[in-house]
């Protein structure tokens, strides 16, 4: 009902922004407190990570925990090739319409952090794997604990995340949980990035509740 949509306008998504995706720097701007990536990165999965429960493909009496790269505002291969600029174009264009909607006492801060996020993106972009080499299903499994994942990966605290995650349920995870971390080297370096821009708290804040607007 398209009436309906005109009169509803952005109230959605505004009530989404105020109830869920708390503290925002380019809509609301206020002191976020105590900020711990690994706890702001579990309410909003696809960021940098994607965890998800799904049937494990070598037990199927089971359900389990999967570990996979998280979501990029578009796809890879726009920021491989040179005719991609005008899908990053639009999707800049895209994002300050919804900020300037959303905000438009802000208007002149948009577009420099719609090209921020991208650069983010396009960085978390070339340590992605490539889809040619996530075809072969064996590569693609491998099982541990989630105590083996904080060895082999300590600078990250996997139990806030994965709990933060899971915050809404009654589930509590431990070092014992198994879990298929679906490309081990990439969210290793995932890791280091997103340790080496921690300290820049709006961007990381920017990053992850962008991403998650974009595809409310």
């Amino acid at each position: 009902n398209e009436t309906q949509l005109e009169d509803l306008g952005n109230t959605p998504l505004v009530e989404y922004l105020d109830d869920i995706i708390g503290y925002w720097p380019v809509y609301k701007g206020n002191n976020p407190g105590e900020f711990v990536v690994e706890k702001e990165l579990g309410k909003f999965v696809g960021s940098f990570f994607f965890p998800y429960v799904y049937q494990d493909n070598k037990n199927g009496s089971r359900n389990i925990i999967y570990l996979d790269e998280g979501q990029l505002f578009t796809i890879r291969d726009f920021y491989e090739k040179e005719d991609g600029k005008e899908n990053l174009d639009a999707w800049k264009d895209h994002f300050v319409h919804v900020l300037n909607t959303l905000v438009p006492e802000k208007e002149a801060n948009s577009k420099k952090v719609a090209d921020e996020l991208l650069e983010l993106d396009k960085l978390v972009s070339h340590l992605m794997v490539p889809s040619m080499f996530r075809r072969n299903a064996e590569n693609m499994y491998n099982l541990m604990t989630v105590g083996d994942l904080q060895k082999q990966i300590p600078e990250f605290d996997w139990k806030v995340y994965l709990n933060s995650w899971l915050s809404n349920t009654n589930i509590t995870i431990d070092d014992s949980e198994p879990i298929v971390v679906k490309t081990p080297q990439s969210i290793k370096t995932l890791v280091a990035l997103i340790n080496e821009k921690k300290n820049d708290i709006d961007l990381i804040s920017n990053y992850m509740k962008a991403n998650a607007v974009m595809r409310f």
